[in-house]
This record gives C-alpha cells, structure tokens and sequence, in this order.
C-alpha cells in the first residue's frame, strides 16, 4: 500500500534524525580496535601473538612458522525497537519523532563503544588468546623466544594508598607509557611504539578532571614539572564502572598495527520500519528498529595496561 504524503514525510524524518545522529556520534575507541570484516557466523584469529623478525640471508630463504592460535569472536544479532504511537503519528509531531530517532542513532553507533568498555572493564578477570586474563602479571606466547612472563596489570604508590597526587598521577603515567614501550613480541622483538606519539588514557568520569588538568599543567604542586605534559590524551569513558576512592586508569599504545581490541562486523547497522505491514495495520502504531550482527573481542594485550593506586 502507499504511503500518505504524511506518513512519507514521517518515514524520511525519522530517517534523517537516525543518520544524523549516527554519523554524528564521537567515538572514543579511535585508535583501539582493529576493524574486521566478518563473512561468517565466527572468526578465528590464528596469528595475534607475533610475526617472525628480520634475519640475515645466507644461501637459500629459511620458511619460519608461526604458532597458530585457536582465538574465535562469534557474532551476535543486536536490535533496539520504538514504537511512535498513533496519536504522534497523526498530528504529525515530528519534533518529537526527531528526538526519538535521532538518540536511537546515537546509541546504535555508540554500542560497539559499549561493548569494548566492557571489555576493559572485565580484562582483570576474562581471557584472552594466550588463556591468561587480559590484564595479568603472566602474558606468554607458545614457543616464545623470551623467557620471562610480562605484565600488563600494574600498581603504582600512592601516599594515602587510594588516591595519587598529582605528582604521582602524573608518574604513574609515565610508568605505563614505559611499561607499553617495553613489551616483547613472540619472537623477543619490542613491539613498536612511535614514541613521539601520545598514548591514550581512558578512565571514569572521577578521576578524569584531575587526569585532564595533567594533560595540560606545565608545572605541579610545590612547583614540580610535569613529566607526563604531552605525552598523553586522555579520555573520559562513562561506561567504566571506576566510580569509588580508588584510582584506576588504563593506558594504551595507538601507533602500532595490531590493536588491543577487535570489531568484527558481518552486518552493519541498518533500520527498518513496519510502515503499511501487519503491525502497523493492527495497532495504527509505527514501529522503527536497528538491527546489526557484530560483536566486539580482545586483540593483543601488548597494546594495553591497567594501573591502579596501592
């Protein structure tokens, strides 16, 4: 059946403020994810841990195999459903249609953000593809041609136990900066670090207008530099539950080819309506509704550190 020049000018609303807002939405993992595109239900992700390094040649090439890992992301189907009642549809409250539609863009763009924050958040406690949790004191490759397990859950001194000082924030950033820079490949290779480029600080909404004044003074209490001025960006993540006395933040490497978090997308987000279907026909409501088949995994640990006050 035809659309009514008013159920028309709906449909093109809803659609308009969905996409605007979408498009719009800043993302704050820019520089964490490694985007996939996904052609199956799942995705193994066989060579994470390194790639064989530089050798010199002498006579013929020397093939060097790679330990295979078994690291599978399986997608999963996501959806957010509205209904615009008959009374909006029929006096034509669009403004009220924009609002609706535009924030069910904003918040269809922002769940893959959603997923990686829950990700860091659970690192301490969920694994990765070496088995050990994403943040744990004892990282190893198979075959690894290091012999010493390496960290990425870190602490750093606090003189009240809980809470840094400025000073001391602004070290225990450069203590994660070192510590990224510091990481070793299977092979025993550093893992690259730009250290001309910034790392990249994600932390709760509490500690965050201390970390952002860091990101910027020049000088500190009692007059002391700054080490950490220009070294880090720091980003507010509202999905971390950091919310207490303790401080807590993660740092990340951004310069280098693999990244500490994965998306893989095997459908990307769409929306679709019931305009003129048996719904719409049975209720005289109007129903809109994302759908996406994605999902979101860990990727290389190397890239990420969590560093909490004691």
């Amino acid at each position: 059946m035809p659309l009514t020049a008013g159920d028309a000018l709906l449909k093109a609303t809803a659609k308009a403020a969905f996409w605007q807002n979408f498009e719009a939405y800043p993302s704050i993992m820019d520089g964490l994810i490694a985007n996939v595109t996904s052609d199956s239900d799942q995705e193994t992700y066989p060579w994470l841990a390194y790639s064989p390094g530089v050798r010199e040649m002498s006579g013929s090439r020397v093939k060097r195999t790679v330990p295979e890992l078994s690291w599978v992301i399986k997608n999963k189907k996501w959806e957010n459903t509205v209904a615009i009642n008959y009374e909006t549809r029929k006096f034509a409250k669009l403004n009220q249609v924009q609002a609706l539609l535009g924030n069910l863009g904003s918040k269809a763009r922002a769940y893959p953000d959603k997923l990686v924050s829950t990700l860091i958040g659970a690192g301490g406690a969920t694994a990765c593809y070496d088995t050990q949790y994403f943040f744990d004191s004892d990282h190893s490759d198979p075959s690894a041609a290091y012999t010493t397990a390496q960290t990425n859950l870190l602490t750093y001194a606090a003189a009240t136990g809980t809470t840094w000082t400025d000073v001391e924030a602004a070290n225990a950033i450069i203590f994660a900066k070192g510590k990224l820079m510091s990481f070793l490949d299977g092979d025993a290779d550093p893992v690259f670090m730009n250290q001309g480029k910034k790392i990249l600080v994600q932390c709760g909404v509490d500690l965050y207008p201390r970390l952002a004044a860091l990101s910027v003074l020049s000088s500190l209490t009692g007059g002391a530099g700054n080490p950490a001025l220009g070294q880090f960006d720091v980003v507010a993540n509202p999905w971390l539950a950091l919310v207490g006395s303790t401080d807590k933040f993660y740092a990340f490497n951004v310069s280098g080819a693999h990244k500490p978090f994965i998306l893989q997308t095997a459908e990307g987000v769409r929306l679709s309506d019931d305009m003129g279907g048996d719904s719409n026909f049975m209720t005289e409501d109007v129903t809109f509704g994302t759908f996406g088949y994605y999902n979101a995994g860990y990727g290389d640990w190397r890239y990420a550190v969590q560093v909490t006050a004691t």
